[in-house]
């Protein structure tokens, strides 16, 4: 699925709802980190 640009983060239902500040963090790590190392898009035929 990465190939297809598709990306999952997995959480146990006992993280989510026992631990929701840490997956709101790692949410917000991957986001930060996913932006950092992603290149854009493509501006050809802009």
């Amino acid at each position: 699925m990465n190939m297809l640009g598709i990306y999952m983060l997995r959480f146990s239902d006992e993280q989510v709802l026992k631990g929701t500040d840490n997956v709101i963090r790692a949410i917000e790590w991957y986001i930060a980190n996913f932006e950092e190392h992603t290149p854009g898009p493509s501006q050809e035929g802009s």
